[in-house]
């Protein structure tokens, strides 16, 4: 368990339980404190208050600014060596994720010669290569293309269910909100909301205040209700489909 209660500079009286083996977002609109909350949990920030870790092995993603001159495979086994991992278990660390993450092929290519996606999953394979209890992501699927965007959904979930961490990310897309538990959504620099995906997700007036926009499928499903066409929200693309077509 995670317990933060904190206060820095506009960010108000923020009190927030992180459960192990969960995945949380954190969305609002720009300035609304997101990215301020992950530096102060990292403890990047000097906050009033406390951050109640039950583990201080923690891996946090701020972009790709964490990279540096290189190969990937450089940028990816650093964490590792800091930590003085015995180099063939370090060396097998950096090849079972980046087989994982589909990127084998830009291990020993150069940093500067990368895609501003392909830079993100390096960055991210870096910060998570050590295997961290709490996992913080700032706007990292906003940077991504498809196949790479996939890649770490799937990865992220394997993680959440075999490693027992805890993921917390940042977004102000309502679509990546699939692998999610728990949302929580902040607006001038204070928590608004704190529930299940799928409750909040169905508050369409809350939402709509804080500037979040309705995923497709939930956004489909209201209309598709208001003209008697289906009876609850769905959330699922073959789900809506069945009903469609009967």
């Amino acid at each position: 368990m995670i317990s933060v209660s904190l206060t820095y500079k506009n960010l108000k009286d923020i009190n927030l339980e992180f459960e192990e083996g969960k995945i949380y977002s954190l969305m609002g609109p720009n300035g609304s404190g997101k990215t301020t909350l992950l530096k102060c949990i990292f403890g990047l920030l000097n906050y009033t208050g406390n951050v109640s870790l039950d583990s201080k092995d923690m891996g946090i993603n701020l972009g790709i600014t964490n990279l540096r001159c290189g190969t990937a495979f450089n940028n990816i086994i650093e964490p590792l060596e800091n930590l003085n991992i015995e180099p063939r278990n370090a060396h097998k660390k950096v090849y079972e994720i980046s087989k994982k993450l589909g990127i084998e092929d830009l291990l020993y290519k150069n940093i500067n010669s990368l895609s501003h996606s392909q830079k993100t999953i390096v960055s991210f394979a870096r910060s998570i290569i050590h295997e961290p209890k709490l996992i913080l992501l700032d706007g990292i699927f906003d940077s991504l293309n498809k196949d790479y965007k996939t890649k770490i959904i799937s990865y992220l979930n394997h993680l959440k269910k075999s490693k027992k961490c805890t993921i917390i990310f940042t977004t102000n897309n309502s679509e990546d909100l699939s692998i999610c538990d728990n949302l929580i959504i902040l607006n001038d620099s204070k928590i608004v909301a704190n529930d299940g995906v799928k409750e909040l997700l169905n508050d369409e007036k809350l939402l709509t205040k804080n500037n979040i926009k309705l995923p497709f499928l939930i956004d489909l499903s209201h209309k598709l209700i208001s003209y008697n066409l289906i009876d609850n929200v769905v959330d699922d693309y073959g789900e809506m489909v069945d009903l469609i077509w009967k």
